[in-house]
């Protein structure tokens, strides 16, 4: 099992979308962190008893933006939201890599932005981590929200309290640099599954 890791708008999901592509298994933390916050879950449950109707939309569901504008300005109530999510979403990511591995899938790839802020590292054979220049993560970012500067905000506070980009590329075990375009992002990816798979 192999997880892709980064900061924001470094390129992860490109380089998920390329092992997808490539007749991969693969697996977004992100969307199982929206399936374990859908209404009638513990971690629903966990979460409005924390935290309140505030987080809710008109439907009752979780506002996702508005939960992370309460945590993104106080860390204390962001490791608060993590210890009440990122067991579920553990819990969640070991169901689908049985069910996977039941069918004969050996290599998974997993993409897990807080990979080792959450000290998930052990769980995985290998990490890949994806990094771009500052600039290129920049221009993404403002391109990605350019219509909402709140969302921009709070996607800037949460880079800042993740570990970097250096630290992160210390401590995987491969390193992509995502600086030029899609096929060459493609070429780099294929020479470290080449690398795993020739180790096995």
């Amino acid at each position: 099992m192999i997880a892709i890791t980064g900061t924001i708008a470094s390129g992860k999901s490109a380089v998920l979308k390329i092992a997808h592509d490539s007749g991969y298994p693969v697996i977004s933390a992100d969307n199982l962190s929206k399936k374990v916050m859908v209404k009638g879950n513990a971690c629903f449950d966990a979460l409005k008893s924390e935290f309140g109707n505030i987080i809710l939309d008109e439907k009752g569901d979780i506002d996702r933006k508005k939960l992370l504008s309460i945590v993104v300005v106080d860390l204390n109530l962001k490791k608060k939201l993590e210890d009440i999510v990122h067991p579920a979403i553990f819990e969640l990511l070991e169901a689908e890599l049985e069910e996977l591995k039941s069918r004969g899938f050996k290599w998974v790839f997993v993409e897990v932005p807080l990979l080792f802020e959450g000290d998930w590292q052990d769980f995985f054979d290998y990490a890949i981590c994806v990094t771009s220049p500052e600039k290129f993560i920049m221009e993404r970012m403002l391109l990605r929200h350019q219509n909402n500067p709140e969302v921009l905000e709070m996607a800037l506070k949460l880079k800042e309290s993740h570990f970097s980009q250096e630290k992160k590329a210390l401590l995987s075990d491969f390193v992509i640099e995502n600086s030029g375009d899609l096929h060459e992002l493609e070429e780099k990816f294929k020479k470290i599954i080449s690398e795993i798979i020739h180790k096995h």
